[in-house]
């Protein structure tokens, strides 16, 4: 079989798996961090963020490090509605698919890797939140 790079071209299908699996990874974060306590269980070493300040960094993440690869462009600072951050995801996962049909990267990232770790970095946080919560 032949080894698969981040910048080979991703098939229609492949793409629109990958997306989903991303759209699965945001609907995980949104549901755990609606379920958990605001105060979480501290850290090891007696830190770590509470519960606003991880979701806040998990949207500023998007919108700053993820959506601008593919030219959107939204405040960092502004409080965004459940409804709102529904639209702005749909208008990457429509921006994502224009550059797929394209052939463009995102700025440097293949689209593979955009995809991935956007769906990383909310999961992580999700188990992060599930493994801090209180019990």
């Amino acid at each position: 079989m032949p080894s698969v790079t981040e910048a080979d071209p991703l098939p229609d299908d492949e793409l629109e798996r990958r997306i989903g699996l991303m759209q699965a990874a945001w609907n995980h974060f949104d549901d755990v961090s609606g379920a958990v306590a605001a105060p979480l269980v501290k850290g090891p070493r007696g830190g770590g963020r509470e519960r606003d300040h991880i979701v806040r960094h998990v949207y500023v993440s998007e919108r700053h490090n993820f959506w601008r690869k593919v030219g959107i462009r939204e405040d960092d600072e502004a409080r965004l509605t459940s409804e709102e951050l529904a639209w702005l995801r749909d208008r990457f996962v429509a921006a994502i698919r224009e550059y797929h049909a394209d052939g463009r990267p995102a700025r440097r990232w293949p689209l593979r890797f955009l995809i991935r770790r956007t769906a990383q970095h909310a999961m992580d946080h999700a188990w992060e939140l599930e493994d801090r919560s209180p019990a």
